[in-house]
């Protein structure tokens, strides 16, 4: 997973490419009045000339894509999820949490809400249709977030927990209890087991939520 800010500005990136794609044929036709190069010549020169097309077709093509998703009502889409997760976050104890957390310790709330986005992140990476609407929703779960509870915000933006999640994943090795290894280790509590089982029955619960809530956005084929 990538860190949020960076994924707020690949989505920029992407909806500002139309506008690189709209403005291709006048840099092309600029270049060569000044070189006083005719097209044919400029197809051979190696070097700037080249690699800024190639560039500027990949720009292009993801402008397209872009373009087709929110025609098709999917970056809509892929935004209300995100807000929803948000809402979600924002409100657990009194949805998706709502029992009294287990024996009073001050770090359980802090490491519940960074398990929590992990999770987010885990599944709308590994669920939505393509990277477009997974950063989509990945942008407004944050923003949403941070405009809304921005204490909440500095929670979920703990990266040096956030990335022992992140390893246990790419690393896995078969243990279904990751999680709640990591989980009672973050609270203090390595090697408890009713900790760790603790830790894996939020994963567990978390993770069944977010599958069913972006099995529910109603992305469209395109």
């Amino acid at each position: 997973m990538l860190n949020p800010y960076f994924l707020m500005a690949v989505g920029t990136a992407v909806a500002a490419s139309y506008l690189i794609y709209k403005r291709k044929q006048e840099k092309l036709e600029g270049l060569a009045a000044v070189t006083g190069e005719n097209d044919a010549d400029m197809k051979i020169v190696s070097g700037p000339i080249s690699s800024m097309r190639r560039g500027e077709d990949a720009a292009e093509l993801a402008a397209r894509d872009f373009i087709k998703q929110k025609e098709a009502g999917n970056i809509d889409r892929a935004r209300a999820l995100g807000s929803r997760y948000a809402q979600a976050l924002i409100n657990i104890d009194k949805g998706l949490l709502s029992e009294p957390l287990p024996n009073g310790n001050p770090l359980i709330q802090h490491h519940l809400y960074l398990l929590f986005a992990f999770v987010v992140n885990h599944v709308i990476a590994d669920h939505s249709p393509n990277s477009i609407l997974s950063q989509t929703s990945l942008n407004v779960f944050f923003h949403d977030i941070e405009e809304r509870s921005p204490q909440l915000s500095n929670h979920v933006n703990d990266m040096a927990a956030f990335s022992l999640y992140i390893l246990a994943e790419r690393n896995k090795n078969g243990q279904d209890d990751d999680y709640g290894h990591i989980f009672a280790d973050q609270c203090g509590e390595e090697g408890n087991r009713e900790m760790i089982q603790y830790g894996n029955s939020l994963y567990d619960r978390i993770y069944r939520y977010c599958v069913e809530e972006i099995r529910k956005a109603g992305y469209k084929d395109v």
